[in-house]
């Protein structure tokens, strides 16, 4: 008698999931009959006119090489109270940074460290000849991690 009843149970139970799900008595195909379509979705991309500003890659020009500038001198300060090795390691985050935001130099700032040297002696001699003093170094190339002089 105990089989019939699990049985009976069973049968019930799957009803009562049936009803519950949408299905019909069958169990193999849902009650409603057409589905819901997904939202319509739609993306549009421009391109940047011909006269957008656009930074180009391995270019200085005289605003980048003033942000450079600007970027170094708070700094100094900061540099002359740390240590020598937090001094050197924040030059080098500071002129990554502005090789990034001025179109991707740091390539360029890697294979050929003298760069930020001929940038901030012509665009800031005085900001430069602090930064040197501070950081304790002849040039400021001795100062960053790259593989060019």
């Amino acid at each position: 008698m105990r089989p019939i009843r699990a049985v009976t149970v069973l049968t019930a139970t799957l009803a009562a999931l049936a009803a519950v799900t949408g299905c019909s008595a069958s169990g193999l195909s849902p009650t409603s009959t057409s589905p819901t379509p997904p939202p319509q979705v739609t993306i549009t991309f421009t391109s940047p006119s011909e006269t957008s500003e656009i930074p180009h890659p391995d270019q200085i020009t005289p605003e980048t090489a003033k942000q450079l500038c600007d970027m170094i001198s708070p700094k100094i300060d900061d540099w002359r109270t740390d240590t020598s090795t937090t001094a050197r390691a924040d030059f080098n985050l500071v002129v990554h940074d502005w090789a990034a935001r001025s179109g991707g130099l740091n390539t360029k700032v890697l294979t050929d460290r003298a760069l930020v040297d001929r940038v901030t002696t012509q665009t800031c001699p005085d900001t430069r000849q602090q930064a040197l003093q501070a950081l304790k170094v002849g040039n400021l190339a001795d100062d960053l991690v790259g593989f060019g002089k």
